[in-house]
């Protein structure tokens, strides 16, 4: 979650960023998808046998931040996620 948002952490207080900060928040991105599951709840580990609520409240929201600051992010894990 924290790569979302570095962006605009690193203008705020002059911070250099890495070269590969987009490619690690579109890793992470597709890491919170892996975890989601059929009934779009989403577990702690890609092998969880089941949804966590409080999981699934967290992954749905930096899979929001995501999109919200450009990065791509499956409109179907997002539609998912919010019927869940």
């Amino acid at each position: 979650v924290p790569m979302v948002a570095l962006r605009e952490l690193a203008a705020d207080f002059g911070v250099k960023l890495p070269a590969d900060v987009d490619k690690r928040a579109r890793e992470a991105v597709a890491s919170i998808v892996s975890h989601q599951h059929g009934g779009g709840g989403f577990g702690a580990w890609s092998d969880s046998p089941d949804d966590n609520p409080w999981v699934s409240a967290y992954a749905l929201w930096a899979l929001s931040e995501a999109k919200k600051r450009g990065h791509a992010v499956p409109a179907s894990a997002l539609d998912a996620g919010t019927l869940y």
